[in-house]
């Protein structure tokens, strides 16, 4: 069974940014954070647009909730990935 969140960055430059990782492939909400970065980055790649990008390490970006991992294979809601704290 797979267990895949859709994820969603909320605040900043990157506001409404979504994708859906699968929390399989992951052992830590960092984990979640770093997939759903490399997504954007690779999107923005996609699209010529390197400088933003490029942009993304320096902004932190981390969860709220859940709290931890195992909330978050536990529950089904969206993942919502805060860059504005």
């Amino acid at each position: 069974m797979v267990n895949n969140r859709t994820c969603i960055i909320s605040g900043g430059l990157f506001n409404g940014y979504s994708n859906v990782i699968d929390l399989d492939k992951t052992d830590t909400l960092e984990d979640i954070v770093d997939q759903l970065l490399h997504l954007l980055s690779r999107d923005l790649k996609k699209l010529n647009l390197n400088d933003l990008a490029d942009s993304i390490i320096s902004i932190f970006f981390h969860i709220h909730s859940p709290e931890t991992f195992g909330e978050a294979l536990l529950s089904e809601n969206t993942i919502y990935i805060c860059n504005h704290c």
